[in-house]
């Protein structure tokens, strides 16, 4: 059983985490993979059949693993009989994300039809070769996501794998055109829905509350948390009336991070901080008890919760660089200039890889601006509109079926 192997191998992979490099490990996995995954064949079939199956971290409460339940979702509502193949335990990936709920069009296990996998390289690659699954007899689509302009080189070895990739933005597709990408490509945005019964909610005092979230695990850098914190401080100081509410998942394996945070918070009585893996109903419930959702990133590959935010009516204050800017424009959203820099961090650390810095005193004067009811519900409702008619279920179908790769 999966997660008998998983309880057993745990020491000694902490030993192995302990003696041996993270970048040397990872290149370790990557070459194991590319010598015991077969390239895609050459033969498939050009056009989704009526069953799909998807593959990826469909019990994990991260990004990609919310991907994939969104994509299982509307493929079901369009019609497909959809397989489920949770690779969650297989990879060792936290668990705790929501189940999908039963209905006839979601069946455990492979129904045949294409392989869709919800899984970046170097996993992808690792986990076709576990669940001893290619593409030399059927078309296997990729569905990657990245954050930075620049692809590692090790995704090159991936590309051979897939007949088709699939994207959530304009800005991971321009990432993989850079890396010298030529598998067929789609823009598939991720579907916005289950938000609908939260959206109506009216938020609770104080007069302002903002919400930041952000997971460890995903670039606590690359999310930064430290300058939502210095907008918020520099826009209200000791402010009773105002609260910002910082969403936290996982821990850092340094504690630095967590430590910097700290600081940056230090003497604000008007920051609260939730920590730990919470279930999806809680997150939205949490969102919508909000006013503003604030999100410095650095760099995002869509921006889910920001979207999810929108489609909720709330206005949101991002960064205008990557992803997001897929579904953000002035007018439904509350952008924030960045000047684009050298992306640095543990993860993103690519030669020439850029992401972008943002203004945090834009950002300040954004929170003061938003303390005006009329002026958050006008932004709320034209973010509504925006996301409804660019992130749903026709935009998806449109994606998928009616527009050709490129």
């Amino acid at each position: 059983m999966p997660g008998r192997w998983n309880n057993r191998g745990q020491p000694l992979r902490a030993a192995i985490r302990s003696l041996v490099p993270r970048m040397l490990r990872r290149r370790f996995r990557e070459l194991t993979a590319h010598l015991k995954v077969p390239r895609a064949g050459p033969s498939v079939p050009d056009e989704l059949s009526g069953r799909i199956t998807l593959l990826g971290y469909l019990t994990s409460p991260s990004g990609l693993g919310e991907g994939a339940r969104l994509a299982a979702e509307a493929l079901a509502d369009a019609g497909y009989t959809v397989g489920l193949v949770d690779a969650t335990a297989t990879m060792n990936q936290p668990l705790g994300g929501p189940r999908l709920n039963a209905r006839p069009e979601l069946v455990d296990g492979d129904v045949g039809g294409p392989l869709l996998v919800h899984i970046n390289p170097p996993d992808f690659q690792l986990v076709l070769s576990r669940m001893k699954l290619s593409g030399r007899n059927r078309k296997v689509i990729a569905y990657w996501a990245w954050e930075v302009s620049v692809l590692p080189g090790h995704w090159r070895r991936a590309f051979r794998l897939a007949h088709e990739i699939w994207v959530p933005s304009r800005f991971v597709a321009d990432a993989l055109r850079k890396s010298g990408c030529t598998v067929p490509m789609r823009i598939v945005h991720h579907p916005v829905r289950g938000v609908a019964s939260a959206r109506n909610r009216r938020p609770a005092s104080p007069a302002l509350r903002v919400l930041t979230a952000f997971a460890y695990d995903s670039g606590f850098d690359r999310k930064n948390p430290i300058a939502a914190v210095t907008a918020f401080r520099d826009a209200f100081g000791q402010r009773a009336d105002v609260e910002l509410v910082i969403k936290a998942r996982g821990r850092s394996e340094s504690g630095n991070p967590e430590r910097r945070l700290a600081a940056a918070m230090s003497g604000m009585g008007n920051v609260r901080v939730i920590e730990g893996t919470i279930s999806r109903a809680a997150f939205l419930d949490l969102m919508s008890d909000c006013n503003v959702l604030l999100s410095l990133h650095r760099a995002e590959g869509f921006g889910l919760v920001l979207a999810e935010a929108m489609f909720m009516g709330k206005p949101v204050i991002a960064t205008a660089w990557s992803g997001n800017l897929d579904f953000m424009t002035d007018e439904t959203a509350c952008l924030v200039p960045a000047r684009p820099t050298k992306a640095v961090d543990e993860n993103y650390g690519t030669p020439c890889a850029e992401w972008a810095e943002p203004s945090v005193e834009a950002a300040a004067s954004w929170l003061v601006r938003l303390t005006d009811p009329a002026l958050r519900a006008s932004i709320g409702e034209a973010a509504r509109r925006h996301v409804e008619r660019c992130l749903g279920q026709d935009a998806f179908l449109q994606a998928i079926v009616a527009q050709p790769p490129c």
